[in-house]
């Protein structure tokens, strides 16, 4: 669907992602030491919505296309990651359990596309992307040349 408003695009955008990860169990090699760890399984099931928005700013070698786009995501199960494992030597079984997940994140990013207007199957497009939630931060840039033939 798509959205005009002073030459603007937008997008407004919904997203559902559902996965689900199995870790076969396993048993080290070695001694009394080595450890056998417990097959595990989580899954995530996350809904987001944000926008995307861009406008075509024509110039006399080309267009410039500026874009933004934000998300807002909130995961339903929010899995923590517990491992039971036990020495080989031993029968008494331990359990590591990983941080707790946060259950909202946010994506952030911003774009600009350049092609030009004689070589029209031609474009560079550089952006950057910002992923966040609670004690976590991810940063990308990101440069794309598009020709086509």
């Amino acid at each position: 669907m798509k959205l005009a408003a002073q030459g603007w695009q937008l997008h407004p955008l919904v997203a559902m992602e559902y996965s689900r990860k199995t870790y076969d169990s396993y048993t080290e090699s070695g001694d009394q030491l080595a450890l056998h760890i417990g097959s595990q399984d989580y899954d995530l099931l996350k809904l987001g919505v944000g926008t995307k928005a861009h406008k075509d700013f024509q110039r006399s070698w080309g267009f410039v296309t500026p874009e933004v786009y934000a998300m807002l995501n909130h995961d339903l199960i929010t899995d923590r990651i517990v491992t039971t494992a036990n020495f080989i030597g031993g029968s008494t079984s331990f359990v590591a359990k990983g941080i707790e997940p946060s259950r909202t994140s946010w994506d952030l990013g911003t774009a600009v596309t350049l092609a030009g207007l004689e070589e029209e199957n031609f474009s560079f497009r550089f952006g950057y992307d910002y992923s966040g939630r609670e004690d976590f931060q991810a940063h990308s840039v990101t440069g794309k040349i598009r020709i086509e033939f």
